[in-house]
């Protein structure tokens, strides 16, 4: 929801005139969030595609044995989401250097997960209506306190973030 996530992807479609775009950027702009206007129209949005990739390899590590999803959350949110909290991942590639991209994934690529489809244990889960916080249970299980208090706890925190990256704190 923007009032928590205050980026806002937009699309102009195939007879959406450069101008409307412009219009509706400036528009988003005006009201304190972040308009990113993305060229071409590609299915599931440009954060959710980034965001899929990532849950992709995640789903994978924990279903392979590699890591425990607790773990897994705490390496993605302390790690990864930590940097990427204030610097883009292309900005990240700039700083860590692109030949060091270059040599890691050469070899690293061919090892991350590209299946096409959806995970077993994602496909089991969903088939036993564990459909995680709505349902008390997914990766992890919830008594209704306790999912109560995430959505609050998680939206606290979200905006705390956006108040420390605006320099508002």
């Amino acid at each position: 929801p923007p009032h928590i996530i205050p980026m806002i992807e937009v699309i102009g479609g195939e007879k959406t005139a450069p101008e409307t775009v412009v219009v509706i950027r400036d528009l988003i702009r005006s009201i304190g969030l972040l308009p990113v206007v993305v060229k071409k129209d590609v299915p599931g949005f440009v954060e959710n595609r980034v965001l899929y990739a990532l849950l992709r390899e995640a789903v994978d590590l924990v279903e392979r044995g590699v890591i425990e999803p607790e773990d897994l959350d705490t390496c993605v949110s302390w790690g990864i989401g930590y940097k990427i909290a204030v610097i883009g991942p292309m900005a990240l590639l700039d700083m860590a250097g692109l030949d060091i991209y270059k040599s890691v994934s050469s070899f690293l690529n061919a090892d991350l997960s590209n299946r096409d489809d959806v995970a077993p244990m994602v496909l089991e889960k969903t088939a036993a209506s564990k459909f995680g916080i709505k349902s008390g249970e997914g990766m992890f299980a919830y008594t209704p306190e306790q999912t109560k208090a995430l959505q609050g706890e998680r939206a606290r925190k979200l905006v705390a973030v956006r108040r420390i990256l605006e320099g508002r704190e």
